[in-house]
């Protein structure tokens, strides 16, 4: 909550605040028994804004992963069934947009939407207006990639034909509109602080834009195209929306610009343990953007590094762990290098992890052999993903631009 005090009064009005613009804001209170052991719960399910949506919560007694959920016509039951409402039983408190204080998520008097308005009023006047946006932009990037998803997949396997009649015949016209909607989703994601972090990267092919040498960067770039801004892309992008219910836990408090910290109500660590490790293979590829551009503005040739006989051809040989030093002196895109981080990728990557359900503790080996020993939280884990998420659509929309916009005189 902060040190700053609130008065009664000031959490009414924000409560009063937010249920006015979310008539869907409130909890569901619901008593459920465990179908493998025959646990009793009561469960406090606070509503989020994305439907269907749903939480997931272990087993306090046979470590069963249960799950309870509303959709678009149901509620979602999964291994718990609705037993007659008791006061007396376990409290379980769940959020799905919302990471869960520690201390409180046995809390019968816990709500985590009111806490987290009561830290955006401490940030100032506009705290709500921004909550309200970015649950907004989750909603909307996740209806506009849908929208384009099956586009998108018939333009990386060049399937004009399938195209022809929404797009016409022209391929390159097609090309063009697909991408340009593929990056209006991408927008959607990249809202507040990565917003303005995206908007650096723009800047910087700007820049470029009027450098001498931009036809050799460009020219050399767009060797890549296929790879870059339809396969890795594509993939990713699919990738994401497959996990989202599970990464998307924190994403409200990093768009709102606050650490996230606590638990997390969608947990399913089989399905997310690889989502570090395939995100950070295609972004230490996609770093080849950011380090070219860096070499051109800072050196006059993409080809010429701080070390002697090193170019671009070893740096893409070169160790992933080691991608983003490049451009670290760059106050425009030090940020890449952000939660890029090889010893996650490995530890999690390679089948070395462990996961500890009741206190969503991830551990993995380290260094060589394995030989160390490491430590984080799930809410962190899942935190990582989404800013490296962030990253590689901030890269490829520069990468997109730098396709847009020809050199002059040609």
């Amino acid at each position: 909550m902060g040190s700053k005090k609130i008065s009664l009064l000031t959490l009414s009005w924000i409560y009063i605040t937010l249920f006015n613009r979310n008539k869907k804001m409130g909890i569901l209170a619901k008593c459920v028994q465990c179908e493998h052991c025959q646990e009793k719960y009561r469960l406090r399910y606070n509503l989020g804004n994305k439907y269907p949506q749903s939480a997931t919560f272990p087993c306090h007694t046979c470590g069963e992963d249960l799950t309870f959920g509303v959709g678009t016509d149901k509620e979602i039951f999964k291994n718990i069934r609705e037993i007659p409402f008791k006061m007396d039983l376990k409290i379980v408190n769940l959020h799905p947009e919302l990471t869960l204080d520690v201390a409180s998520k046995n809390d019968p008097l816990y709500f985590p939407s009111l806490d987290f308005m009561v830290r955006q009023h401490q940030n100032g006047k506009d705290g709500i207006a921004e909550f309200q946006a970015a649950q907004q932009s989750c909603i909307l990037y996740q209806q506009k990639w849908d929208a384009v998803q099956k586009d998108f997949r018939y333009l990386t396997e060049k399937r004009w034909k399938l195209l022809e009649e929404k797009y016409g015949t022209d391929q390159k016209v097609t090309e063009h509109k697909i991408l340009m909607e593929v990056f209006e989703a991408a927008d959607r994601f990249l809202q507040g602080k990565w917003a303005e972090f995206s908007d650096h990267v723009l800047d910087v092919v700007g820049d470029a834009y009027k450098h001498p040498s931009y036809p050799s960067l460009r020219d050399y770039l767009l060797e890549f195209k296929e790879d870059f801004l339809m396969n890795k892309l594509y993939e990713v992008m699919k990738s994401y929306r497959e996990l989202e219910e599970v990464l998307l836990p924190t994403l409200l408090h990093q768009k709102c610009g606050f650490v996230p910290e606590g638990y997390s109500s969608s947990v399913n660590w089989e399905k997310l343990k690889m989502a570090y490790g395939d995100f950070f293979e295609i972004y230490g590829d996609l770093l080849l953007i950011p380090t070219s551009l860096n070499n051109l503005l800072t050196r006059n040739d993409i080809n010429k590094f701080n070390t002697d006989g090193f170019n671009l051809n070893k740096y893409i040989d070169a160790d992933k762990s080691s991608k983003a030093e490049n451009f670290k002196a760059n106050s425009k895109l030090v940020g890449l290098g952000e939660f890029y981080d090889s010893g996650i990728r490995n530890g999690t990557h390679h089948k070395a992890s462990t996961f500890d359900k009741d206190t969503q503790t991830i551990s993995f080996k380290t260094g060589k052999g394995g030989r160390g020993r490491r430590q984080m939280s799930l809410v962190s884990y899942i935190e990582h993903c989404n800013e490296l998420y962030a990253r590689i659509l901030s890269v490829t929309k520069g990468y997109y631009l730098i396709n847009m916009m020809k050199p002059k005189n040609r």
